[in-house]
């Protein structure tokens, strides 16, 4: 029978000792650091979150925009409309002219009669 002395393991058991309670200070330093990065990563999940729905939003409405296409029709039809509203205002002066001349010719004619 071999007989083993606890002074020859001595040092090895405290060296191992040692590595176990390194490590379990460095495992609790980076749990603890984890913990308060678990918070920080929740809230910065909820604003990426609220930033998903504005974008979304925001494209939502961008699509619903007219396009260069439809604004440059526009900017025809408006150019058209232009030009019949100052034909009819002309036309409107022409009308009233007239109309002056017979309320003219019927008042003198009233009173020459």
């Amino acid at each position: 029978m071999v007989v083993i002395e606890v002074g020859t393991f001595l040092p090895v058991l405290t060296a191992i000792s040692l590595f176990i309670s390194i490590g379990s200070f460095v495992h609790s330093i980076f749990t603890a650091r984890a913990k308060g990065n678990t918070a920080k990563l929740e809230s910065l999940e909820e604003e990426v979150t609220k930033l998903d729905r504005r974008t979304l939003n925001v494209e939502a409405e961008v699509k619903q925009l007219p396009g260069k296409d439809e604004l440059n029709k526009l900017e025809l039809s408006l150019a058209k409309l232009e030009g019949t509203v100052t034909a009819t205002g002309q036309a409107v002066g022409r009308v009233s002219m007239t109309v002056d001349r017979i309320d003219n010719y019927l008042r003198n004619r009233g009173e020459g009669a």
